[in-house]
This record gives structure tokens, sequence and C-alpha cells, in this order.
């Protein structure tokens, strides 16, 4: 999205609504003030707030680094498989029926009635949704895969043994369907063959990339079709209860979801700022390299608090608002990266931001309430249940 400008006349609303901040995130920010945008935590990971050097980091340009994904570690490139991917994702976006998307959150919301509409009962939903339409048919160990291992995510704070059992089950289930996907026993889409052909044997990526553990392959991919199938539906349900007239982010822009096309992508941009997919980006150092002014070593992890460099007040006036207008006519800024970047970025960026912007659109056109019932999710990865109304 990098230089990319939205045309959208710009207005102030009768009122702005401004982050909740999660207490997590609180207590990141107060070390940040006291300590500087780069500094070393007493485990000795380094924490990067500053944007230009968060940028490079996670764009590779400086030497050192090794991918660090949900699993572990990861291959750091997948130039093919990568472009393999990008040219699906392309023409999965093309084709998918945002009106059949719409009728997917319809489904959830008339499930849930009359009580409130939870993040789970939207990821479940959303990905039945997503697992036909990427495959071109039913998948049902994707299904619960992806679900199960979304909703680990979500209960990050759950430290029970039965959570614990729960998270392992998750992740041998996705490891099951990407070696499905590898040996060709998985159904696809006409146009996800090419993409297949790469995957039909672990030793053609293994060429690729050179005498790299097998097992780095398959994060790379658990990673790939949980962004294709768990995220959307988390990314969803921010933009359903963001849509509450009173309390949500997008409250008094709620006008700007129902006018213009430009409009609806300033606020999707703009909630994706203050609600980005994935909070936290990491990669882990393999050899000694340099970073702005410090020098970092072997066996060091970098954390980069997305949601951090997208509210740092050097990059933008207001961090904490919600103001659609700061995407008019406007490239894209340093301190943007909701889907990542460089080679670890989202090849299905224009899908994400299209499923996000309907989802608003969609919540603009009922009433949503949020509910008063305290959440039982983990508030940096899931909204609280909310109310949906027809408007």
């Amino acid at each position: 999205m990098t230089g990319s400008r939205v045309v959208f006349a710009p207005h102030e609303p009768a009122h702005r609504a401004a982050l909740r901040e999660p207490a997590r995130i609180r207590r990141w920010r107060r070390r940040v003030e006291r300590h500087g945008t780069l500094f070393r935590t007493i485990t000795g990971s380094w924490v990067v707030t500053e944007p230009e050097i968060a940028r490079t980091a996670l764009s590779y340009k400086v030497t050192g680094l090794q991918s660090y994904g949900l699993l572990g570690p990861m291959a750091p490139e997948l130039p093919l498989v990568r472009r393999a991917l990008r040219r699906w994702a392309s023409e999965f976006e093309a084709a998918m029926s945002v009106e059949e998307f719409v009728r997917c959150l319809d489904d959830v919301v008339r499930a849930c009635r009359p009580g409130p509409v939870t993040v789970e009962a939207v990821v479940r939903g959303v990905v039945a949704f997503m697992v036909p339409e990427l495959f071109g048919g039913s998948c049902s160990l994707l299904e619960r895969a992806s679900q199960e291992f979304v909703m680990s995510r979500l209960h990050a704070g759950d430290r029970s043994p039965l959570a614990a059992v729960r998270r392992r089950r998750a992740r041998d289930r996705m490891t099951a369907v990407v070696t499905a996907l590898q040996e060709g026993r998985l159904t696809a889409r006409a146009d996800w063959r090419p993409l297949q052909g790469r995957l039909s044997g672990r030793q053609a990526i293994e060429d690729e990339i050179g005498a790299r553990p097998t097992d780095s392959v398959t994060h790379f991919l658990i990673g790939t079709l949980l962004a294709s199938t768990g995220t959307p539906g988390t990314a969803s349900a921010w933009a359903l209860a963001e849509c509450d007239r009173d309390r949500g982010l997008l409250g008094p822009h709620l006008s700007d979801l129902q006018g213009t096309a430009a409009g609806e992508e300033a606020v999707a941009r703009e909630l994706l700022r203050l609600r980005p997919p994935a909070w936290l980006e990491m990669r882990k150092v393999a050899e000694p390299t340099t970073l702005g002014s410090q020098r970092v070593g072997p066996h060091d992890r970098l954390i980069v608090p997305v949601l951090l460099v997208q509210t740092n007040p050097s990059a933008w006036p207001d961090p904490y608002d919600c103001l659609p207008w700061r995407w008019s006519d406007a490239p894209t800024p340093v301190a943007y990266m909701p889907f990542g970047i460089g080679p670890r970025s989202c090849v299905g960026t224009g899908l994400g931001l299209r499923l996000v912007r309907a989802a608003a659109v969609y919540g603009a056109a009922h009433e949503i309430r949020v509910s008063d019932a305290p959440a039982k999710t983990d508030p940096l990865y899931a909204p609280p249940p909310f109310h949906v109304d027809e408007g």
C-alpha cells in the first residue's frame, strides 16, 4: 500500500473516539517513555518502536535477522513460493464475492441471537466461509485446525493445562494440514494448482532455500494458512465491534461507511492502524548486527510492537484518535505496517483490506452495542461481545 492514495473529503465529526489501550500496551508504552524507542529487556530481547528502525528490520534491510513465527524460526525467504502465493491471492481477491462474505456475517449474527455476538462465533463463521472459498470445497481438518489455533491465540492468557493441550492439538492439526497440502492430498481450487505444484514435494522447497530444516517450511505454510482463514475472522470482529455508535472507534465515522468507496477505504485503513491484525512482530538475531545505534548479538530476539509503532506520536498527530481523514490524498506513512513489511508481509494485503472494509460497512448498516459483560478473550487479540440490531 506504500504510496497509494485515498481521495477523501476530510471533515471533523461531532466527537472523536480514542483508542482504549489494554493494560499490557500501557505498560509497554511506559517502558518506551523511560528507556527510549530501542531498548533491551532483562530477558535479552530488544524492543523497537522507532518507525524507521522497525521498518528496516522487518524488511530485512540489515543482515543477521531471521524470521520468528508462531511456532519458532522460519526460513527467511521463499521467493518463488511467495511469488506463486501472491499471484494466487490476487486471483482469489478478484474472484471473491463481497456479497457472499456479507451473507456469512448475517448468518453469524442470526445464529447468536438473542445473545451477543462473540469473537469466537465470528471466527468460526468466517473460517467456515473462507476455507471452501480458498480450496474450492470443504476441508474439515483445516477448518478445525484453523479455528482451534485462532482460539488458542484469543485465549493467550489462559495458562491452564487444558489450554496447553488445546494449543498443542491445534499445532498438530495445522501441521497435518500442511503435510496433506505438500503431499498433494488436499483438494484445491484450480487456480491453486500451480502453487500446489511448487509445494508437492518438500525437496523442491528445500532446493530453493538451501539446506534448511523442513520444519521452517512447515511453519511458513502454517502462517500463510492461518492468515488466509483465521485472521479475517478476528479482523472482522474488531470492525463490527468498533461500529458501536457511542463507544466504538468508528462510531463518529459511520456516515463515511455509507458514502463513497474512498471514505470506506480510509476508515478501514485507520481501523487497521489502531487495531492491527497482529500487534506484534518478532525477528531472531542469527549473527551480530547493528540496529540504530545499538549492536545486537546472536540469539537475541527483536520485538516490534506494531501497535506502538502505529501510535508513535512522532509519526502520527493525535496518535490515539481515530481520524480517517489522515488518509485523504496522502501516501502511506513509514509507521504503518498492519500487514507486515518486506519478505514476510502478508500476501493477501488487498484481500484483508477488502474484508475489513466490508465488515465495517456491514456494521455501519446495523445498530452495534458492545456488551458490558466482561470479555473472556485477550483484549490485544479480540473485542468484547457485542449485540447487532437492525439499523
